[in-house]
């Protein structure tokens, strides 16, 4: 999610079948859309979010009749009777200034949905923190699994009937960090994040809305683990320090190098295998790992292509997100139309 102010940034877009849907109370009145939205004269049929779409436009206009809105709380909950309800989404905004026209955008948690109906819950609150309003809307989604994560512990219950104070970013671990020390932590987060999450960590270096780097770098982790995000992220941190002490160097950040990025995508390797003095072979290292998302034996190719350096590249493995290089024999073999080859290097045993 690219806008500088929001919540989640996961990305999948939206369509939405003929746009919008507005639903109004105490006054306040939320349109709901695919795109970036003005405000419409008549609202159409409720959203409809196909496989690859996860963006959520929102408008709200805030009417005279209320105290004016420096804060909005976002909920999404299942669309179904129960008063108890899974959390499945939490966004909140905060505001410098009293808002009358709020144009905002959110992105769901890829991984918390299925296909079905959901309730978007909206709450406003002025600047003492009382709520002022609320309104809701509806969304439909289509999804390839049919089946609610209702065990998930990572979906806490919430009474739905009840004033909700959920998160205040401002009092969570985000707030103990100065902002040039999230932009440094968010950059290292390139290696583990979703593919439009890369796109507001690529551009860090150019946002200056804090709000919005404090609060991309909590929903990252409340994203994974929504009940201790504070752990995940520290967890996640104790495996940079690793790779920063293993292939980390004057000119590269350790997550930088391939062999970096691989351990903080996938973990420590179970076998290392690594290859310095073949003849007739650039040096080597061979990683395999006995499982990735239950697909067995995986293994990947560094290669060192400079003789007086330790900086090793990604050659070829067998992984499906990974690079997979057909030609990997002609940039570390001097012959790879060597008939003995398979006899001289030990590559051939994990390549064939």
């Amino acid at each position: 999610m690219n806008t500088k102010v929001l919540s989640c940034f996961l990305f999948i877009y939206i369509f939405i079948s003929n746009g919008f849907e507005a639903f109004s109370q105490q006054g306040l009145t939320v349109w709901v859309s695919s795109k970036p939205i003005s405000i419409p004269e008549v609202a159409s049929d409720i959203p409809f979010f196909d496989y690859a779409d996860s963006v959520l436009f929102f408008s709200c206009k805030i009417p005279d009749t209320i105290e004016k809105v420096f804060s909005l709380k976002i909920i999404i909950t299942p669309n179904n009777k129960s008063k108890i309800k899974k959390l499945i989404q939490f966004d909140e905004f905060n505001f410098d200034e009293a808002q009358s026209l709020c144009e905002h955008q959110i992105i769901l948690h890829e991984q918390n949905f299925y296909a079905g109906n959901f309730d978007v819950n909206f709450s406003f609150f002025d600047k003492n923190k009382n709520c002022v309003g609320k309104a809701l809307c509806m969304i439909q989604l289509l999804r390839p699994n049919s089946l609610p994560h209702m065990e998930s512990e990572t979906i806490e219950e919430i009474d739905m009937s009840a004033d909700q104070n959920l998160v205040h970013i401002e009092k969570t671990f985000v707030q103990s960090y100065s902002i040039e020390r999230l932009k440094t932590n968010i950059a290292a987060l390139m290696p583990i994040a979703e593919s439009n999450e890369g796109r507001f960590i690529k551009d860090i270096e150019n946002i200056d809305d804090e709000q919005a780097i404090r609060r991309f770098f909590y929903n990252f982790w409340s994203a994974r683990n929504l009940k201790q995000p504070e752990k995940e992220w520290k967890y996640y941190a104790q495996a940079l320090n690793e790779v920063a002490k293993l292939y980390g160097n004057a000119s590269q950040k350790g997550y930088e190098s391939d062999r970096g990025r691989i351990y903080l995508k996938y973990g420590k390797p179970d076998k290392i295998d690594r290859i310095n003095n073949e003849a007739g072979a650039l040096p080597y290292e061979i990683w395999v790992y006995y499982m990735i998302d239950q697909n067995p034996n995986q293994k990947i190719l560094f290669y060192q292509p400079g003789v007086f350096s330790n900086y090793l590249l990604i050659l070829h493995s067998t992984l499906k997100d990974e690079l997979v290089n057909p030609q990997w024999e002609t940039y570390l073999l001097q012959d790879p139309t060597d008939n003995e080859k398979k006899l001289k290097y030990k590559v051939y045993e994990y390549f064939n």
